[in-house]
């Protein structure tokens, strides 16, 4: 225990140096210099350190590329007391980012009895914590020589609960050296941002991504939009111009609108002004900064969606919406105001807002925590900096809770990434590059890169990435020869499609009607990858595309189901139906909520137990994958008749469904996923107990070993189908949710008979 007081008492006697501190942030200015730096020599790194608890941040081979050293935080403090200048800077970053006052937020174990309280540095009150539970993880990666990347070193405190997040990045301002190997430079991220320091950092990557990257081509110049803001006169003499046959390269902004109703439209009244000119006082700060940066790029064409587009005119509406995939496909460059939730937020300003490393103190950023001697020149001092990680390489605050779709993470958390009309925006575009909170990242079909570096570091190859996986994506033959090629086509878009939706409709729409719109240009390009069609349809003139499900699959696609749980706050627990149509009941995009699809076996490992018929499908406007009029699916399959039990009167979950014939055989239970939530009389929802449905065996699975994506698993032979209501007219059925039960004697599905049915 008295060590543990001793750990805080002398906290006020040792804050640091003010001048110091400002003479060693004079030198930020000489952060951004071309990086180099010296490998050690093996005799060097290899050596039996002076500190058995740091290792002197000398670490030989076997301790680095991610690997971590881990003493305790009471090793750290008595190794700093008894002179070790390493231990010293470790315990600085420790007590200036509070990674204590963290760990406890985080759950950790605090001492037994009465908590015991202390005043920090900042006059902060702060609960004393166990630290003999605590290890200070140090981790470390060795300079890479081919990207001209120097080490890093972060640290974290660890307990039994896990890390603290972000991570603590130490780093030098010089040109590190041999002295402490596990010592890097870091890239200066500035306090503000500037249109003068962005412009010549994406120039930088444009130039490299254009020299580079193959996939990333694009022609020099490309038709322009319909409609494109025309910059060549200035960025304050801009208007709008409907260039006709003029190619040339433009940029895309992606940006939330937000809900004030502030931002500037092009309606039908003010558009003959705004061909004249747009007044520049009329501008939000975002559109003013993309205006800056896109003349600072020498780009002199821009398009901007409330700009470029007659707000009022439905017909021009549905046009250019369906018009998305060329618009972002073909422009140079797409500028993502990720950080901003309305048009008043901009591109530059404040950064490290609402971080550990700006809280109660004058200057914002990285925080100087000493000097380090250079074992090679005695007269030379390496001063020593600390920050927080930025959130979209530690985890953030909400690490990937937002999107558990493989490839489709969302780490860090921005307006804009929650927004379900930037979903295609990004994947369709072949460069972005997000204005994050804390700096800019940069991403095109072939690389991710950041102000920082650390995206960088990362093997770009193997890295999966949503635009990654979906620019690679074609049709093409498995090697499986159990499968034919178009069952392995079937597979391969499945898979992709699902995985796309599950992201998708993880994301926010301000208006429910638009939920196929913001998918529509996605789908468009899904199908100039199919063969044989052209407009949506196939070659026999039937729709490829029908209300966000693919024809040549849709069986599979019929299994879908909203997901029972809160991804966003926003969200409830299960799904619910749009009240104004906008789908057929038998498509995901009828429902409000988070849908995944049921993994099933593909190909030799299931069977269809259904025929569609027909399916009588039309839409409203030019786009075929935009806004659905209506939509009906003939099918034919076995079909058999219960009712729905309730199993708790409360309205609380499970959901059962009973078919009498079991009932009086031997109860068999039918378990369901219901697309609403049906047994809350307060509901429109409701459905009474006893209620007569309907089960549509869809298909029959063998048992299988490979179930599931993320991993093994054993299960038995399945049957899988939809739960469907009689809707009283022409004989036409209604989707309720999915459900399935085992494939064995006696079940629900043996009692099926075979009939043709109408989903509507």
């Amino acid at each position: 225990m008295k060590k543990i007081r001793r750990f805080y008492q002398d906290i006020r006697s040792r804050e640091f140096d003010v001048k110091e501190q400002k003479a060693a942030v004079d030198t930020i200015q000489n952060f951004n210099v071309p990086q180099t730096f010296n490998s050690a020599p093996a005799a060097l790194l290899n050596q039996k350190p002076d500190c058995e608890v740091c290792q002197d941040l000398k670490f030989p081979e076997r301790l680095r590329g991610g690997q971590r050293p881990s003493p305790t935080l009471i090793q750290v403090r008595e190794a700093s007391e008894n002179g070790c200048e390493t231990c010293e800077i470790i315990n600085k970053a420790i007590i200036r980012f509070d990674l204590v006052q963290t760990a406890i937020g985080g759950g950790l174990d605090r001492i037994p009895g009465k908590p015991l309280e202390y005043t920090d540095a900042r006059g902060f009150k702060r609960t004393y914590v166990d630290t003999s539970n605590l290890l200070v993880d140090i981790k470390s990666y060795p300079p890479d020589v081919q990207k001209n990347l120097p080490p890093h070193l972060s640290l974290s405190l660890r307990g039994n609960k896990g890390w603290t997040t972000p991570a603590v990045l130490i780093f030098t301002t010089s040109t590190p050296s041999w002295s402490y190997t596990a010592i890097g430079k870091a890239n200066h991220i500035g306090q503000h941002s500037t249109v003068v320091e962005c412009e010549k950092k994406i120039s930088v990557w444009i130039h490299d991504c254009a020299r580079n990257h193959p996939k990333c081509a694009q022609k020099a110049t490309t038709r322009l939009p319909g409609r494109v803001i025309d910059l060549r006169n200035g960025p304050s003499m801009i208007s709008l111009l409907e260039p006709g046959e003029i190619k040339g390269k433009y940029i895309t902004l992606s940006h939330c609108w937000g809900s004030g109703g502030t931002q500037l439209k092009t309606t039908k009244a003010n558009l003959s002004q705004f061909q004249r000119r747009i007044p520049d006082e009329m501008l939000c700060k975002t559109y003013r900064d993309v205006i800056a940066l896109s003349h600072a790029l020498g780009i002199t064409f821009l398009w901007i969606d409330s700009l470029c587009i007659v707000q009022d005119d439905p017909a021009e509406w549905d046009a250019e919406s369906g018009n998305m995939a060329y618009i972002y496909e073909n422009s140079y460059l797409t500028i993502c105001a990720t950080r901003s939730e309305d048009g008043n937020g901009g591109l530059f300003g404040d950064r490290y807002l609402d971080r550990k490393d700006v809280e109660g103190i004058e200057q914002a950023g990285p925080q100087f925590l000493g000097h380090l001697k250079d074992s090679r020149d005695s007269e030379r001092q390496n001063g020593i900096f600390g920050r927080l990680e930025f959130e979209h390489h530690s985890g953030g605050k909400g690490g990937n809770e937002y999107s558990s779709t493989p490839g489709f993470e969302r780490p860090v958390v921005e307006p804009l990434m929650l927004r379900a009309w930037a979903f295609q925006e990004r994947l369709l575009s072949y460069r972005t590059v997000d204005f994050l909170s804390g700096e800019m990242v940069w991403e095109c079909r072939e690389s991710q890169r950041c102000e920082c570096t650390q995206a960088d570091r990362r093997d770009q190859a193997s890295r999966t990435t949503e635009k990654k996986i979906f620019s690679d994506f074609k049709l093409s033959h498995t090697n499986d020869p159990g499968i034919s090629e178009e069952r392995s086509n079937e597979i391969l878009l499945l898979d992709i499609w699902e995985r796309i939706v599950t992201a998708y409709t993880e994301l926010r729409l301000t208006f429910g009607s638009d939920k196929l719109p913001a998918l529509s240009g996605l789908a468009q390009r899904i199908v100039s990858k199919i063969p044989e069609t052209q407009g949506g349809l196939s070659s026999d003139l039937q729709p490829v595309y029908i209300a966000g499900l693919w024809r040549d699959c849709l069986p599979y696609q019929l299994l879908w189901y909203p997901v029972r749980r809160t991804t966003y706050s926003f969200m409830e627990t299960i799904g619910e139906r749009s009240s104004d149509f906008r789908a057929p009941s038998f498509s995901w995009a009828s429902n409000n909520g988070v849908i995944k699809f049921h993994e099933i076996p593909r190909g030799a490992k299931s069977t269809l137990s259904v025929r569609i018929v027909d399916i009588e499908y039309s839409f409203r406007g030019s786009d075929p994958f935009g806004h659905c009029r209506s939509g009906k699916l003939i099918i034919r399959g076995p079909l058999v008749r219960g009712k729905i039990e309730h199993e708790n009167e409360n309205g609380s979950d499970p959901f059962l469904i009973f078919a009498p014939e079991c009932v009086v055989a031997n109860g068999k239970k039918l378990m369901w996923w219901p697309d609403e939530l049906i047994s809350d009389p307060k509901r429109k929802s409701f459905i009474p107990k006893g209620s007569e449905i309907f089960c549509l065996e869809i298909l029959r699975t063998m048992p299988s070993t490979t179930y599931f994506r993320s991993g093994q698993s054993k299960l038995p032979a399945m049957i899988f189908g939809l739960v469907l209501e009689h809707t009283g007219g022409d004989g036409a059925f209604r989707r309720l949710g999915m459900c399935c039960e085992r494939m064995e004697d006696g079940g629900i599905f043996s009692f099926g008979e075979e009939d043709t049915i109408h989903i509507i």
